[in-house]
């Protein structure tokens, strides 16, 4: 009976180390072939702790070799200024056994299960380094048989110098796993493996990887290669793991969002150890976004260092994952409005600084923003009007020609209103004078449409712009056609021809032509 027991008990340590040696890996890295190291957030190495993005449940079911199963629950808790900390619990069941004697009889049934646990920590540490460790503990039961416990500790690395490219390192059980029982019998579990990878993620949609597992006995133990693919909400996985002393497994795998806390993840791996493995996970995201918080912070920090653009691409990254987030926004319109003044482009900084308002209305620095640069405005337009009018100097308008369907009316109509606007800002003469010279000379207000002719009375009534122009109609369009003529030169300063389908629309035309002119377009 002892014999049996003594082979019962080296068997359960047998099955615990090959469970043991397939590490706690997340059913998204088993999909991949169980790529992880170097696949930013991914928590399987603890240097991606504080690279994980919000608060995280995740519970797991996993089916094994010989009908074991295996259920996980994990907690992933990012902060913001300490790093990010990972709690798991594992049970391994094993199934019932029986032992019976030589006859056959069953002297007794129990039941085998282990329970691991591990406690992990990551840490950026500069720029986008991040180390990592996790400590582990490992509870083996057999019954009323055998009791023993062991304990491992791995650390890890992981730095991404470009959004688009990563690399990872992890040493599993840097002290040799071993566990004594209640028997007396001590055997190693696990010993040294160091894990390196690379990641490359090409767009937002694609992360691609490549890992390579070592031992103390094996320099090149296995080589993994995986990636998935993200459609919508819906993700796709594959992956192959390469074993040079013989063997290989696959994997394949999708995940689903169900809105935007909820991730339901499926493997399915098969190998030429393990058979097929079923994994299942259902995840729980909560709290604010550790990733958004992040950089939030840090480009608060570069705007207080006049750091504009780079505060800009901070911001730009809070609203990848946050677009609705108040404070990224205004930030970042901030910031640009900033840039846009210091190159000079205020009508730019104005709008975008309106913008910023319309998040915050309530805060105080960009009112006063807004008002300072209003006032450059105002003051750089009035020197433009003042340069503008000193070069097209006094400005008659002759009325303007009513052609084809057009009331013959509207043509005075549109030049008095175009006369009234742009006395606002020039000096205009009045329409009674003008009728005044052409009855004094003779003249007819039709003929003076011509270029030439127009240039001819400018000079006779001290004018030294001329406007000229005319009225068409064509269906339901009308088109209005202006032409500032120079006194002096006989040059047209301004030629525009605008367009409307209502009679009524002709007034927003006429302001159209004098902003235009104002702009010295």
């Amino acid at each position: 009976m002892k014999k049996n027991i003594l082979y019962l008990t080296i068997l359960c340590f047998l099955y615990s180390s090959i469970i043991y040696s397939y590490d706690i890996i997340s059913v998204e890295s088993a999909g991949r072939g169980g790529t992880f190291v170097a696949i930013p957030g991914d928590y399987t190495n603890p240097a991606g702790l504080d690279n994980v993005n919000k608060n995280e449940i995740n519970c797991e079911y996993s089916s094994m070799i010989e009908g074991i199963n295996i259920q996980s629950i994990s907690l992933i808790f990012p902060t913001q200024f300490t790093g990010g900390f990972g709690l798991q619990l594992d049970r391994i069941d094993y199934g019932a056994f029986e032992i019976r004697n030589d006859a056959g009889d069953i002297l007794r049934k129990f039941n085998w299960s282990d329970i691991r646990c591990a406690f992990s920590y990551g840490k950026r540490i500069y720029k986008e380094m991040y180390i990592g460790a996790a400590l582990k503990f490992i509870n083996i039961d057999v019954g009323n048989f055998s009791k023993a416990n062991g304990s491992g500790f791995d650390v890890g690395l992981f730095y991404q110098p470009f959004d688009m490219l990563s690399i990872g390192m992890k040493a599993e059980d840097l002290l040799d796993v071993e566990v004594k029982d209640t028997q007396g019998l001590t055997q190693k579990l696990s010993s040294f493996a160091l894990h390196s990878g690379i990641a490359f993620m090409p767009g937002k949609r694609w992360k691609l990887a490549v890992d390579i597992e070592s031992k103390k006995k094996n320099v090149l133990n296995s080589i993994s290669a995986g990636g998935e693919v993200k459609i919508s909400n819906f993700i796709l996985r594959g992956g192959i793991t390469f074993y040079p002393k013989g063997g290989e497994s696959v994997s394949t795998g999708f995940g689903y969002k169900l809105g935007k806390n909820l991730l339901i993840d499926y493997a399915l791996l098969y190998g030429f150890d393990i058979n097929l493995t079923h994994r299942v996970s259902l995840s729980i995201e909560f709290g604010p976004s550790n990733y958004a918080r992040k950089h939030l912070y840090e480009g608060s920090t570069l705007m207080k260092q006049e750091r504009w653009n780079d505060a800009i691409v901070e911001f730009m990254k809070v609203l990848e994952v946050e677009p609705d987030n108040k404070e990224a926004l205004f930030n970042q319109y901030y910031a640009q409005g900033v840039l846009f003044y210091k190159d000079g482009k205020l009508k730019e900084a104005l709008d975008i600084w309106k913008k910023a308002s319309s998040i915050k209305p309530e805060e105080v620095e960009i009112k006063g923003q807004i008002a300072k640069v209003k006032k450059e405005l105002e003051d750089k337009e009035r020197e433009e009007i003042k340069k503008l009018r000193e070069r097209i100097g006094k400005i008659a308008v002759l009325d303007f020609e009513a052609k084809d369907s057009v009331r013959p009316d509207l043509g005075p109509t549109v030049s008095e209103n175009l006369r009234t606007i742009l006395s606002e800002k020039f000096d205009v003469v009045e329409r009674e004078y003008i009728m005044k010279i052409i009855e004094e000379q003779k003249l007819q207000m039709s003929g003076l449409i011509d270029t030439n002719t127009a240039v001819q009375f400018g000079k006779l009534i001290g004018a030294k712009t001329v406007v000229v122009g005319s009225i068409t109609k064509i269906g339901i369009t009308y088109t209005l056609n202006v032409r500032f003529v120079s006194v002096e030169t006989g040059e047209v300063v301004m030629a525009k021809s605008l367009s409307c389908e209502s009679e009524n629309d002709l007034p927003k035309l006429i302001e159209e032509v004098v902003k235009i002119l104002s702009q010295g377009k």
